[in-house]
């Protein structure tokens, strides 16, 4: 069971890669560009200059960006790409629906693809997860 549900996983490596890869990457573009438009909205083009720099409106200024990078970062709208569906991130994914530790602690997939082998793969992954924990757990019981 245990050996099944990690082929399970790395069959489900290569398919939720290629299923939600795509639009991560798509929203990090959009949250970076979301982020230039916020502060830039409120950007005054002299705070740069060392006159400036002490005038209370490009001080906040500065603080403004740094919530902002703060909100971005905790909401799971990163600036950055946090790679949660590559391969490995993928991989690690089945494992955590078999094990049902958490299906959307970190992360979900946001395709309706990604959704439905979400639901597939779970109902494979936590009967092969339940039994290889039932395997393993035996001779402990005894």
């Amino acid at each position: 069971a245990i050996m099944a549900l990690l082929l399970l996983a790395c069959a489900g490596g290569f398919l939720f890669r290629s299923l939600e890869r795509e639009a991560e990457l798509e929203s990090y573009r959009f949250n970076r560009a979301l982020y230039k438009s916020i502060t830039d909205s409120v950007q005054f083009e002299h705070c740069e200059d060392p006159a400036f720099q002490e005038v209370g409106f490009c001080k906040r200024h500065e603080e403004l960006e740094d919530r902002l990078r703060r909100f971005f970062s905790r909401a799971g709208n990163s600036l950055t790409d946090q790679r949660l569906w590559t391969w490995l991130g993928s991989f690690f994914f089945v494992i955590q629906v078999g094990s049902t530790i958490g299906y959307s602690s970190q992360v979900a997939p946001q395709t309706a693809g990604g959704q439905l082998a979400a639901i597939a793969f779970g109902t494979m992954a936590i009967p092969l997860a339940a039994c290889g924990a039932a395997f393993a757990g035996g001779p402990m019981l005894e």
